[in-house]
């Protein structure tokens, strides 16, 4: 008897990086997330719906460069917490104390890490084709700017412009932080890349116009730290590369039906100790 897993039907014409992470932290999570559809297992907490409300906020803010009044953000994220199943475990003001100093913080930081900076996109949303897969790749670049690019005339010392220097940038909501290991983690800087190789083919933009940042937003950060950091990511060729062969191997082992649980990758998954993972 044929004892080879029967290949799934997948109708969905796309993939994005938070599939493609999925997978590879365990393919069977990805089954159960993505194909078989048990969606509901990973509805939002206070944390995602924090930090999509601090998304939207600086979503608006590129464009026009303006800050809401922070009782209006609070309104929405006190309603966003109302409407949660999973009630919040932090008090309200424990996220509202933050948003003030945060909104505040964010202009200075980004005039002086982006001198000069002018608007290009927000949320802009990628629905391209992927090199020999009859699937496409879909994402949302959270806001990319971009910056005069200087150059020296080293005969009179003095400076031109000469185009533009472009910065993708995705913004992460986080505690205080992120650990050295987490800022080189490559599963995660393959995020950038996609999102890079993508934009630059779709706009035609030079790769090497093009760089990638993640932008901490830091709820508590360590005692004289700021609450915004830039986390520069190089995404080269090498990683872009790792990213394109990882999406190939996904889409190969959806194709054959090969669906492996990763039990180092338990601990934190919503499926973990239901009728669907044991």
């Amino acid at each position: 008897n044929d004892i080879r897993p029967v290949p799934p039907t997948v109708t969905k014409e796309y993939i994005s990086y938070s599939e493609l992470s999925t997978w590879m932290e365990c393919s069977y999570r990805h089954k159960l997330k993505y194909i078989d559809g048990l969606t509901s297992f990973d509805g939002p907490s206070e944390h995602t719906e924090f930090g999509q409300v601090i998304h939207d906020v600086l979503e608006a803010y590129l464009k026009d460069r303006k800050m809401p009044e922070v009782e209006d953000v609070k309104k929405i994220l006190t309603e966003k917490f109302d409407a949660l199943v999973k009630k919040p475990k932090l008090k309200e003001k424990d996220w509202h104390e933050t948003i003030k100093p945060l909104l505040e913080e964010v202009p200075g930081f980004l005039d002086k890490t982006f001198p000069n900076w002018e608007f290009v996109a927000s949320e802009f949303e990628l629905m391209e084709p992927i090199d020999d897969q009859q699937r496409k790749f879909k994402g949302y670049i959270d806001g990319i700017i971009r910056i005069p690019k200087e150059v020296k005339i080293k005969r009179f010392k003095s400076k031109k412009s000469d185009g533009y220097e472009y910065w993708i940038i995705d913004w992460k909501t986080t505690s205080w932080g992120w650990r050295m290991d987490k800022k080189k983690d490559s599963k995660k800087i393959m995020q950038l890349a996609l999102y890079k190789h993508f934009w630059s083919k779709k706009l035609g933009i030079n790769p090497k116009d093009i760089r990638c940042a993640f932008v901490l937003l830091k709820r508590t950060p360590k005692k004289g730290e700021p609450m915004c950091e830039l986390v520069a990511e190089p995404v080269g060729d090498a990683t872009l590369e790792k990213a394109l062969d990882s999406i190939t191997k996904m889409l190969a082992s959806i194709k054959k039906g090969w669906f492996l649980k990763n039990r180092e990758s338990c601990k934190y998954c919503a499926y973990r100790d239901t009728e669907y993972c044991t």
